[in-house]
């Protein structure tokens, strides 16, 4: 870490902070309150055949709080079960037979 210039450092600082500003958790964004962290729906709307609608809602307020509850325990388990495929491949790298496990990268 000492290798790195100032100028890196600065660099990554602005980056982090940059990105945890974007990606925070909105308390409430023009008076849309989100169900749970992660919520990014922003409450806009759209009007479709004379009906206004969730623009980014995909049907997602009309399911019962069991489906929803199910749905991010799932994608939150796929997540994980992502970050450990990552980190698998990460050790079989080091390990030096990453040809074993992937055939392709020959």
């Amino acid at each position: 870490w000492g290798a790195l210039p100032l100028n890196v450092w600065v660099q990554m600082f602005f980056t982090w902070s940059a990105m945890e500003m974007i990606n925070r958790d909105a308390s409430e964004v023009h008076g849309y309150k989100p169900e749970f962290p992660g919520d990014f729906r922003n409450g806009s709307k759209i009007n479709l055949d004379g009906k206004e609608k969730p623009f980014l809602d995909f049907g997602w307020d009309e399911q019962s709080e069991e489906w929803k509850r199910s749905k991010r325990s799932i994608e939150l388990n796929n997540g994980r079960a992502a970050q450990m495929g990552i980190l698998g491949l990460m050790v079989h790298e080091q390990m030096g037979n990453i040809d074993a496990i992937l055939p392709f990268q020959h």
